[in-house]
């Protein structure tokens, strides 16, 4: 699924296609939601100049490339994916909760800009992720859970006080 080069959208939700195995768009604004569910295993998901979401369901995806987004409104979540890496760059604030939720191969997260979450950030039963140290600039959530087979983990710093994760 190529071409789909809308430079704004209200809502992309894309599911049950169990052939796809590329969703690559120039999209850079998603007004309501994008929700990808469903799809091949082996589904990669291509956003490079998605900038703002309002909120974004992702499941069952194989890789993710979200270089430009800068801001989420509302949640921002991986669930059950077949992801190895989620990497977003510029992303600096998340309106709701971050999630990443059972997603098995997944072994490396890194949010290096993202400074505040407004609701709560949530990593459990991903199995293979053994370190969590990709937040270095986070200084505000309103919760952290976290569950899972970590072997280490970064502090997180915020202004008042530390919250070993």
């Amino acid at each position: 699924l190529d071409g789909i080069n809308l430079k704004t959208v209200n809502s992309i939700d894309i599911n049950n296609n169990p052939y796809l195995r590329l969703i690559s768009t120039q999209v850079a604004n998603i007004n309501q939601s994008l929700t990808i569910d469903a799809n091949a295993q082996d589904l990669k998901v291509e956003f490079p100049n998605l900038i703002f979401a309002y909120n974004m369901t992702l499941r069952n995806i194989s890789s993710i490339s979200i270089p430009s987004l800068a801001s989420v409104k509302t949640t921002l979540g991986f669930y059950g994916d077949y992801l190895t890496t989620v990497i977003a760059p510029n992303l600096t604030s998340v309106g709701g909760d971050l999630a990443l939720i059972a997603n098995a191969k997944l072994f490396n997260i890194s949010f290096p800009a993202l400074t505040t979450v407004g609701g709560g950030v949530t990593i459990a039963n991903n199995s293979a992720l053994m370190t969590i140290d990709g937040f270095p600039a986070l200084k505000s959530t309103g919760a952290i859970n976290m569950s899972g087979n970590f072997s280490s983990y970064a502090t997180i710093r915020f202004p008042t006080h530390e919250i070993p994760c």
